[in-house]
């Protein structure tokens, strides 16, 4: 299949693994497109090759086990896949977890934005229940800046669970601006050095209208902006370095990693499928995760460029830029496979149809109301 030697092509360039690694990774990567999951049960039926399925299976598990991967030069090639611009990013921090039995998969990622999605580029399985510590965070950036550099990054978002002095006193150290919700029941210092409760603070706020401080206010330690919004049933609070306008606007972009979550579980390669439990593998598995979605994302940049996709009255994209380059390039493997479908179209003509089938054998009056018969 021509496709599939342009595949190992493009890998090559930008990953410096052996030949047969990079065979294997494009196989598995094809083969995750067609059957849509990461269970190797069935990732091994569609791995091609002479072999029997089972050799396919014992194959793959070797990959995981035997497989060293640099994610520095991972979160490269992602990156070169995806044509990212050379202009600074925002990042997402978020965590998601899946569990397989008593076992729990809790992965802590650092995304960037791209305006309707996010895509992955490090990750840190955290190897246990709950929230992810500073220092996890902190490991992750550390990996961002020895790759892309401080410069590249324009601005940092994290929901609550990532609001944390300690992070946030890194990041200003670091003069990188950010973004991070923090929990309306916290308490902070005022201009005045009296700690005051935050929802407190923004008691007489009407629904849609917004607050910020007169001046810096003392948050664990750290002089911080803090910006709220009142929605509905809740009151969104954000200790940042952005004005007022820009904070919020720039804080709806946290929702992208959600998107790209829903991408990589039940809406695109149904990763909580895998009966992996070993970190090291789970790792791996997002690593081709974030291959796979950054070779979808782009060929549905490409589909976009070609005929731009259908805005509904909502003024949301009938399909998101991801779903059409996955939908599409899932529907070219499916149509390779047409030769197979007409072999299947003239044995079904060998058999005998179902009105000849009842005339040689005599079904009861009363079962055949039976749709199956």
């Amino acid at each position: 299949m021509p496709q599939f030697s342009e595949l190992c092509k493009i890998l090559a360039k930008h990953l410096d693994w052996h030949k047969a690694r990079l065979v294997c990774l494009a196989r598995l990567l094809m083969s995750l497109m067609m059957v849509g999951t990461v269970n190797l049960t069935h990732v091994a039926l569609g791995f091609g090759g002479n072999a029997q399925v089972d050799s396919r299976y014992r194959r793959l598990k070797r990959f995981f086990a035997e497989v060293e991967m640099d994610y520095q030069q991972i979160a490269l090639a992602v990156a070169g896949l995806m044509g990212l611009p050379n202009e600074p990013w925002i990042l997402i921090f978020d965590r998601t977890r899946w569990d397989l039995g008593v076992r729990a998969n809790n992965m802590l990622v650092l995304s960037v934005s791209l305006g309707d999605n996010a895509v992955p580029l490090f990750w840190k399985n955290i190897d246990k229940r709950g929230n992810s510590h500073a220092s996890d965070r902190k490991e992750l950036l550390e990996q961002f800046f020895s790759v892309f550099g401080v410069a590249q990054i324009k601005l940092v978002l994290g929901d609550r669970e990532f609001a944390s002095s300690e992070l946030m006193k890194y990041l200003q150290g670091k003069k990188i601006l950010f973004c991070i919700r923090v929990k309306d029941n916290s308490y902070a210092k005022n201009h005045k050095g009296k700690r005051v409760k935050l929802s407190h603070c923004c008691r007489r706020l009407a629904l849609g209208e917004t607050w910020q401080g007169n001046k810096p206010y003392q948050l664990w330690g750290n002089e911080i902006t803090l910006v709220a919004l009142r929605i509905e049933n809740d009151l969104l609070v954000l200790a940042t370095t952005l004005s007022v306008q820009e904070a919020l606007e720039r804080y709806a972009q946290r929702w992208e990693i959600e998107t790209s979550f829903a991408a990589l579980k039940k809406r695109g390669f149904c990763l909580e499928d895998t009966h992996m439990t070993k970190v090291e593998r789970t790792e791996k598995w997002l690593a081709i995760l974030a291959l796979a979605f950054a070779w979808s994302y782009r060929t549905g940049q490409w589909l976009e460029h070609k005929e731009p996709t259908k805005i509904k009255k909502h003024g949301r994209k009938q399909i998101s830029c991801f779903r059409r380059g996955y939908n599409f390039i899932r529907q070219y493997f499916f149509d390779a496979l047409h030769p197979l479908r007409k072999a299947g179209e003239q044995l079904s003509s060998l058999l005998p149809t179902r009105r000849r089938a009842r005339e040689k054998i005599m079904i009861p009056k009363k079962l055949r109301f039976c749709p199956v018969l």
